[in-house]
């Protein structure tokens, strides 16, 4: 038997006046009367309005609207909305809390009460403010939140505690439940130069430009010769997918089921069967363009790569809703060719997805580009721990790579990141002596006194275009010692990188 449920406090507990009751999730009902509720709330107004099922018995208790939020949080919101005094909110959780409610029912009058309860928190914990902020989509509480943070973030460039720079002093746990995004955002934003105020145009909570990024995937008309060719081979398919936007596609059941898509044949409705041209029709929720790429992958045809990573994503998600393997092994492999290219896009994506194996390879990549300043819509998908992972990782990477080639070359510099050339640290199935990666830095170090030729990273021979009073014997000498231990370096570098793994060293608690 269910435990009886308690009663609210004044003046939540008028079982005589009041006509209707609300249970929290921690079995308390608050007695409340539907005209305050209509008056305070869009929400609660329309859900009066809708026709009600004839109640069990006139206690009304026996019919309560059940909420998620728990008797704490309803106390002070309702408190917001009833002709009392309001409540003292002085915990930063409760505050957070009434204010995500009251934006859930649509509460005008608490979402503008909670917002100045917040006030005092942004400067003591701006943190924590911006994240409650980007969760409920608080624009200008977010951005008053960021601008605290920013005055009060002492930076120490180039520190190698991971927990002194921007990236890593900014994350905190309660950012798990906003984007990779808005956190990427509050990062590039205090990576800015200093300004008084945050710029009106600055978005936080979200990236309102996502819809003027890229293409979309284009798929071939009915007027392709493709699609007649492939209606030539329909001919006798016996069976019609039903895309979500009303479009048919003809195929074949054995096909399907042989390609793990079978799934969709036993969407057929044995008892009340639909037809179109003679043929049973299964209706799936996947839009048209994505529908027909995931239906081509599943026949024996030469199939192009799907160089958008929006179509990729498209496809891989409607294909583990239905559990097409096939297709979700396929988009991993076009994954897998894109990482070197497309390194921030596949990582963030593969993360989405959950291959973890594909994320790592991805972010290898991404080491040598400025992390801070890249961004994919796949962002927005994401917890803000994958970023702090990603950051913490490329951190990690760097760290390692600039402690070796200090130890052995105290002199070469390591400035330019985002250069291509770091690729060949990346991977082991890179040549190693193909593009000696710290070369130059070295070489330079070497010569500082002794001006010689530019070797030639094409060639691998020393450019004698460049004219140079030294002996060209000593420059040959300089460059091939530099050659041999820059070599050594790579190799070192190489060993040291495969030993970081992004899901294990770079979790995202603190110590």
């Amino acid at each position: 038997m269910a435990n009886k449920a308690g009663v609210a406090e004044a003046p939540f507990n008028n079982l005589l006046s009041s006509d209707i009751v609300i249970r929290t999730s921690d079995n308390i009902d608050f007695h409340l009367h539907k005209a305050i509720l209509s008056i305070a709330s869009p929400f609660f107004n329309d859900m009066f309005t809708l026709p009600q099922p004839f109640p069990k018995s006139e206690d009304l208790t026996a019919d309560p609207i059940v909420v998620s939020e728990d008797s704490q949080t309803m106390d002070g919101l309702l408190r917001l909305c009833y002709p009392v005094d309001d409540p003292i909110m002085t915990d930063l959780h409760i505050v957070g809390n009434i204010l995500e409610a009251a934006t859930k029912y649509l509460m005008g009058q608490p979402i503008k009460l909670a917002t100045i309860a917040m006030q005092p928190f942004v400067e003591t914990h701006p943190l924590q403010v911006y994240a409650i902020a980007c969760r409920l989509k608080q624009e200008k509480l977010a951005g008053q939140a960021a601008g605290s943070w920013k005055r009060q973030r002492i930076v120490i460039p180039g520190s190698e505690d991971f927990e002194s720079t921007v990236g890593g002093a900014s994350y905190i746990p309660e950012m798990a439940h906003i984007s990779s995004g808005a956190y990427s955002r509050l990062v590039k934003y205090l990576l800015s130069p200093k300004e008084p105020a945050v710029k009106p145009t600055f978005q936080f909570c979200e990236n309102t430009a996502i819809s003027r990024r890229g293409k979309p995937h284009k798929l071939e008309t009915t007027n392709s010769p493709y699609y007649a060719y492939m209606q030539e081979l329909m001919q006798d398919a016996d069976l019609v997918v039903r895309a979500s936007d009303g479009f048919d596609f003809r195929v074949h059941k054995l096909v399907l089921d042989l390609s793990s898509a079978g799934s969709i044949v036993k969407l057929l409705d044995d008892e009340f069967p639909e037809y179109a041209n003679g043929l049973p029709v299964v209706h799936v929720d996947i839009e048209r363009q994505t529908l027909g790429e995931i239906l081509r992958l599943c026949y024996p045809w030469n199939h192009t790569e799907l160089k958008n990573i929006s179509a990729i994503r498209a496809a891989s998600l409607a294909a583990g809703k239905y559990n097409i393997t096939k297709v979700i092994e396929e988009m991993k492999r076009q994954l897998l060719q894109l990482a070197e290219t497309l390194p921030v896009p596949v990582h963030f994506l593969s993360v989405e997805l959950g291959w973890m194996e594909v994320a790592q390879k991805a972010a290898k990549y991404s080491i040598a580009l400025d992390i801070e300043h890249q961004y994919t819509p796949t962002m927005e998908h994401v917890p803000a721990d994958a970023y702090y992972r990603l950051i913490k990782y490329h951190h990690a990477c760097r760290t390692i790579i600039t402690q070796i080639v200090i130890q052995h070359a105290p002199t070469a510099g390591l400035v330019k990141w985002p250069s291509r050339a770091w690729l060949s640290l990346l991977d082991s199935t890179l040549p190693v002596a193909s593009f000696p990666i710290v070369w130059d830095e070295l070489f330079k170090a070497q010569n500082k006194k002794v001006p010689c030729p530019n070797p030639s990273v094409s060639t691998m021979t020393p450019d004698v275009s460049t004219t140079d009073s030294n002996p060209v014997d000593t420059c040959v000498a300089l460059y091939n010692t530099t050659w041999q231990r820059s070599t050594f370096l790579q190799i070192e570098i190489q060993n040291k990188l495969r030993k970081v793994n992004i899901f294990i060293e770079c979790n995202s608690s603190r110590p």
